[in-house]
């Protein structure tokens, strides 16, 4: 965004969907315990030029 001179700006608005964001990833349902039991992992990446990142789910 730097890069393009664009303008940017965060509102109160923009911290509670952050802040409610982060709770719901953190909330049981979301994020679990892995189980051994013999259920397969599954690996998702992604990448491009600029990084890349990975997942492993269950």
């Amino acid at each position: 965004l730097r890069e393009h001179k664009l303008e940017t700006f965060w509102e109160q608005r923009h911290t509670r969907a952050f802040v409610k964001l982060k709770q719901i990833l953190l909330m049981e349902l979301v994020l679990k315990a892995p189980m051994f039991d013999g259920t397969p992992f599954i690996v998702i990446s992604d990448g491009c030029k600029d990084g890349f990142g990975a997942v492993l789910a269950q």
